[in-house]
């Protein structure tokens, strides 16, 4: 009996006892647990997208100057989200809850109209910004689709982060103030083109507007946006040399 007590005395003796962790350690260790879960929607397949976010933080920063604190804030609002190509970001019908960044890929926007043929009124490739700025503002029924044209990364912000980032960084609605005067002016000159100018020049301008995607979209697409059929198209990539 006296042989088979030793082990556990030496066991006793020689096992040390865990300290018990200080309230100041459980502290510091939640806060840490709880930034990782904050920054969970920004990891993708087990990898933090630092990339993706400077391209955020980039675009923002070419109206205004953030601190690192305001950046970190801002990441925190979005969601990054993978699109496959013709998959739907938004439908006609529902609210547009998001307006999207796109990181990779080109998402569109579009509406059908009675016979249905689409009328593309937006690509978004990277560093491009897209909503249906109708229904993101009043919160109404869109009247726009949403789509990706190629395999898409986008983060995205919903308008209740929005708001709450402009209380929280009151210039930020300095840039997104500088995005929909571009957008309305890009409108109002899309329309004059399409009324006045001939369908050579309405390319020569897609192709000056969108050149990292002018030759990697379907044909029938910028056909579309243009407003000319698939065939005419062909014809004018043909004379121009484009």
């Amino acid at each position: 009996m006296r042989q088979s007590n030793i082990p556990m005395q030496i066991a006793a003796i020689t096992t040390p006892k865990l300290p018990i962790p200080s309230i100041r350690f459980i502290r510091i260790y939640t806060e840490f647990l709880r930034l990782k879960l904050r920054l969970l929607p920004m990891a993708v397949n087990g990898y933090f997208c630092s990339m993706s976010v400077k391209k955020i933080i980039d675009n923002l920063q070419k109206n205004i100057i953030l601190s690192k604190a305001e950046q970190d804030l801002l990441t925190e609002k979005f969601v990054f989200k993978k699109i496959r190509k013709k998959q739907f970001m938004l439908h006609e019908g529902m609210l547009a809850k998001d307006v999207a960044f796109v990181v990779k890929g080109c998402l569109r926007s579009y509406s059908i109209d009675q016979n249905g043929f689409e009328h593309i009124l937006q690509f978004a490739p990277a560093d491009w910004w897209i909503t249906d700025m109708y229904s993101f503002i009043s919160q109404k029924e869109s009247t726009l689709n949403i789509d990706a044209i190629l395999d898409t990364e986008a983060y995205l912000l919903s308008r209740k982060n929005l708001l709450a980032l402009f209380d929280e960084i009151p210039k930020l609605e300095r840039h997104f103030r500088i995005l929909t005067e571009n957008s309305l002016v890009g409108s109002q000159k899309r329309l004059i083109e399409t009324l006045s100018l001939p369908a050579k020049e309405r390319y020569r301008n897609f192709c000056n507007t969108y050149p990292t995607i002018a030759h990697i979209i379907p044909q029938k697409s910028i056909a579309s946006y243009i407003g000319v059929t698939p065939e005419f198209l062909s014809k004018l990539r043909g004379n121009t040399g484009k």
